[in-house]
């Protein structure tokens, strides 16, 4: 397979390009930086659908039109048959080097289709959306905390209404018009929409197309940088959501996010906030954080209500906030809320722990990180108290000119929390991690370094002991 790979890599290249959501400027991208990486730790495989199989025979088509001339002169050379064979399939396997650009080709061919199916999509999802007037649609968006608070949320409110959310990473025009499609029907009640976002504009047209009454906005960091430029771009982009509601909507925004805190809405819908630490209109009280989940209370209209999750972190309980204040809202009782609450389990990936032996904890946070996360996961990981505390992480991607500022301020944190760390990679991430380490006074003989996750995964029994506790923090995509 290795050889395979080395000299036929358009699988790999194509899976690379499923993984970048098709997007053309990403991929070639990742083709200046990678062109040479044949082997990927493929978390998943290639999905053979209609659009990859399009792809893989129209690129093959190209690459078979661009080598057939030189093909077939060189064929009919007077030289030697098995000279003129072997230069064949040398020439072929060459070229096979650089068949990203028939992929590229095939991809900007397919281009106009793809508009006029996805047109399609969206009309067809946007009068069948009509049809639903009494329908509550509810928009998520932010640059952390979305799919989780989507979870709680879905979880609370289905204990009084039939509701129905945007699946997985189904957060793009495309997905959330099949979702409609598919999914939605007369029983439903509440539809829950994750919004994302790779331009400015985005979640404006995907207002557009679902119409949302209550919006929530979950925070602002440097997750996504590289695409957008700047943190103000991205604060734009995400805020259209405030700027797409009806003058009856309500909009509930996290207020210990900083950047949100200096934003001036200037909407007609109402506007809410919530927090942990800030004063606003449902703020957490008496926040009490455990190695096993966490407690806390609310005080709307001055009645105390006392909440309990199993969820890590108080970012956790800061992504429950919402959910809870819509559920109170529309009405459902603190009995069903607080029973929702507790019953919530973590997201695979997500703060989840898991018991591998008797005498050892893992937190597999490795579905994605972020600075804002990255420092809540470690939060966490702190509350383990009397327990060694490991760290095993490649550190975060797509942070643009910020990168090494923010792993060397992550560097520092965890140098002061976590007593053995592997880093995993050996680049610009994990120099600048490492560089964060020494200004925290971190031993560096307790940091080790593998060349991938599975080299970490051979360091970790010749360092673990009774009663430690490992965080894996971020598991990389094959992109990166």
């Amino acid at each position: 397979m290795k050889i395979f790979n080395l000299f036929f890599p358009v699988l790999g290249w194509l899976y690379i390009f499923q993984l970048l959501d098709y997007d053309r400027n990403r991929f070639i991208f990742w083709i200046t930086r990678h062109w040479s990486k044949r082997k990927l730790e493929r978390k998943n495989r290639l999905k053979f659908t209609p659009k990859v199989c399009i792809l893989l025979f129209l690129s093959i088509f190209l690459f078979l039109a661009y080598v057939f001339y030189p093909s077939y002169n060189l064929l009919l050379s007077s030289l030697d048959d098995l000279l003129k064979l072997s230069m064949l399939v040398l020439f072929i396997l060459l070229n096979l080097q650089i068949f990203f650009i028939f992929i590229w080709l095939a991809s900007f061919a397919l281009s106009p289709l793809e508009k006029i199916v996805l047109l399609i999509y969206i009309q067809k999802a946007r009068t069948k959306l009509s049809r639903f007037k009494q329908l509550k649609i509810i928009g998520i968006t932010g640059s952390y905390g979305k799919t989780s608070t989507k979870e709680i949320l879905a979880q609370i409110l289905a204990t009084e209404f039939k509701v129905l959310k945007t699946p997985e990473n189904y957060n793009t025009p495309l997905g959330i018009a099949k979702t409609i499609l598919n999914q939605l029907n007369a029983d439903h009640q509440i539809f829950i929409v994750e919004l994302a976002a790779h331009k400015k504009g985005d979640i404006r047209y995907l207002c557009d197309l679902v119409k949302p009454q209550i919006g929530i906005l979950t925070g602002i960091t440097e997750q996504h940088l590289e695409r957008f430029g700047s943190l103000q771009k991205i604060a734009e982009t995400k805020s259209e959501l405030a700027y797409s509601l009806p003058k009856n909507g309500l909009m509930l925004i996290n207020l210990d996010d900083s950047h949100l805190r200096k934003i001036k809405f200037r909407v007609e819908s109402e506007i809410r906030g919530y927090s942990l630490k800030n004063k606003s209109d449902f703020q957490a009280l008496n926040l009490e954080v455990g190695e096993r989940g966490s407690a806390f209370a609310v005080s709307p209209g001055g009645e105390v209500m006392r909440f309990t999750t199993h969820l890590l972190g108080s970012h956790n309980v800061l992504n429950c906030l919402p959910a809870l204040y819509l559920g109170l809202a529309l009405g459902i009782s603190f009995r069903k809320l607080a029973s929702a609450l507790s019953a919530i389990k973590p997201l695979p990936h997500r703060l989840q722990i898991i018991d591998s032996s008797p005498n050892v904890t893992v937190i597999d946070d490795a579905y994605s990180s972020n600075p804002q996360g990255f420092k809540a996961a470690l939060e966490v990981l702190r509350n383990f108290s009397g327990k060694r505390k490991i760290l095993i992480t490649p550190g975060m991607v797509e942070l643009g000119d910020q990168e090494q500022k923010i792993h060397g301020e992550v560097g520092r944190l965890a140098g002061q929390i976590c007593d053995l760390i592997v880093l995993v990679g050996k680049n610009r991430r994990t120099r600048a991690f490492k560089e964060g380490l020494q200004h925290s006074n971190f031993d560096l003989l307790n940091l080790r370094e593998a060349i991938s996750l599975d080299d970490a995964q051979k360091i970790l029994p010749h360092i673990t002991k009774k009663d430690d506790v490992i965080l894996f923090e971020n598991d990389l995509p094959d992109q990166y």
